[in-house]
């Protein structure tokens, strides 16, 4: 059997594609360890944030939950980042502490986000990254939603 020409590049646009998902899984089959939320900044600063591995387990209620958080820069900017909660604390029982600061300009560093639940039960966390004085993201990808929950001190 053989290829028609018209065929020849779409393979070589699904291979990038492939090679790229083949980063997150080592060579013995087990996922790579990832931060859980990675946010990065395109070339236009604008924000955008996924979900890219486990969140940390569930914690007492009124401790914080620290979840690790990668940033990939690919406009080299030193924007202040920013995160806050979609909807009420006050109603949701969230709080969260995440230190507005500048980015490094560097092409990739690190940041944390704490969360702290007030009462057991799952809790619905919509969160929205941005940059100050930058344009959010029309198609709404610089929020995450999961749900978290605490565990009761007993």
């Amino acid at each position: 059997m053989t290829f028609s020409s018209k065929f020849v590049p779409a393979l070589f646009l699904l291979v990038p594609l492939w090679s790229n998902a083949q980063d997150h899984v080592h060579r013995d089959g087990k996922p790579v360890d990832t931060a859980p939320i990675t946010i990065t900044i395109n070339p236009e600063s604008r924000v955008s944030v996924v979900l890219s591995g486990r969140l940390p387990d569930p914690t007492p209620c009124g401790v914080l939950t620290i979840i690790p958080i990668k940033i990939i820069n690919q406009s080299f900017s030193t924007l202040q980042l920013e995160a806050s909660l979609i909807d009420d604390s006050s109603f949701s029982n969230i709080t969260i502490d995440f230190h507005p600061a500048s980015l490094k300009g560097i092409p990739e560093e690190s940041r944390s986000l704490g969360i702290k639940l007030s009462h057991p039960g799952p809790i619905d966390v919509t969160l929205s990254f941005g940059a100050r004085y930058v344009a959010h993201d029309l198609g709404g990808r610089d929020r995450i939603h999961f749900m978290m929950r605490c565990l009761s001190p007993n």
